[in-house]
């Protein structure tokens, strides 16, 4: 909207040097509707600006409070599980609709993925200094733990490590051949770039009410860990899943508001 009006600015600005120089007589109805246009593109386009960076200022104050509400998840987890701090990464997703910049294609369900769709937004994330994943995954409903988590509408924690382990190598057929709960909405070349990268992750989805008083799923929060900690996460003792549901329940709130 602002290169809009810009350009509907400029093309004002040529419009009167020409009349100007008598190279173009503009009269009547022409002249009355190149200055409307060019005035309501240049208004419209102040007011986007303004809309947008309001938009900004709210989403920034968001997300601080989120990192709030993770931060306090972390140490609490921290305390409990007796995890190397390093090893222990956070995040919070919102379930948006989203334009993603890919061709349409066929997904791990077989049915076409278009780039208008539901994805998993992230809120805010604290990486593990011991894991840096830098994929550049999109995260829909159904894809890996925070999307089966989403999904479901439940509660969902996994070694992926260990649960990959007897499928490392293995052809597209014999990806294709496992259970929906080992694949989680990967494709065999998606599964190949992350088998290297698989960790613990558990994810807590965050539900608010409908106005008709039904539960809506509107994102997770999680927590990923080295290989082989669910050991340490998952006892009672650890109260891992009173964590998750805490900080679930809070960022619940806030973005009711």
């Amino acid at each position: 909207m602002r290169a809009l009006g810009y350009m509907a600015g400029a093309f004002a600005a040529v419009a009167a040097g020409l009349q100007a120089g008598k190279v173009w007589d503009l009269k009547g109805a022409l002249l009355v509707t190149i200055v409307i246009v060019a005035a309501a593109i240049t208004l419209m386009g102040q007011l986007f600006g303004l809309w947008n960076n309001l938009r900004r200022r709210t989403r920034a104050t968001l997300e601080q409070d989120v990192r709030t509400y993770l931060f306090a998840m972390y140490i609490k987890v921290l305390e409990d599980a007796k995890v190397a701090p390093s090893s222990l990464g956070f995040a919070a997703y919102e379930l948006r609709r989203r334009w993603v910049w890919q061709l349409p294609h066929k997904g791990a369900n077989g049915k076409i993925t278009w780039p208008w769709r539901r994805v998993l937004s992230r809120l805010d994330r604290h990486r593990a200094t011991e894991r840096i994943d830098t994929s550049r995954t999109v995260w829909t409903p159904g894809k890996g733990i925070i999307g089966l988590c989403v999904r479901d509408g439940r509660m969902i924690y996994a070694d992926v490590k260990d649960l990959w382990a007897p499928l490392v190598g293995c052809t597209p057929e014999q990806w294709a051949a496992a259970d929906e709960g080992t694949r989680m909405g990967f494709t065999h070349t998606e599964f190949k770039r992350r088998a290297a990268k698989a960790a613990v992750v558990w994810a807590m989805p965050i539900i608010r009410d409908r106005s008709n008083g039904q539960p809506e799923v509107i994102g997770c929060v999680a927590l990923d860990g080295p290989p082989g900690a669910l050991a340490k996460l998952e006892p009672p003792r650890a109260k891992t899943q009173r964590h998750l549901g805490d900080a679930s329940s809070a960022i619940a709130n806030r973005l009711r508001r």
